[in-house]
């Protein structure tokens, strides 16, 4: 699914939601799930 991304100045950018799950660890680092 493609959503207007919220990161770009661009008006017509797009972004793809993928359902994935990440979180953000005590260290630091980005733990991804998917």
């Amino acid at each position: 699914r493609f959503l207007k991304d919220p990161f770009s100045p661009q008006p017509a950018a797009r972004i793809y939601r993928t359902g994935d799950l990440g979180r953000y660890l005590p260290d630091g680092n980005i733990e991804y799930l998917g």
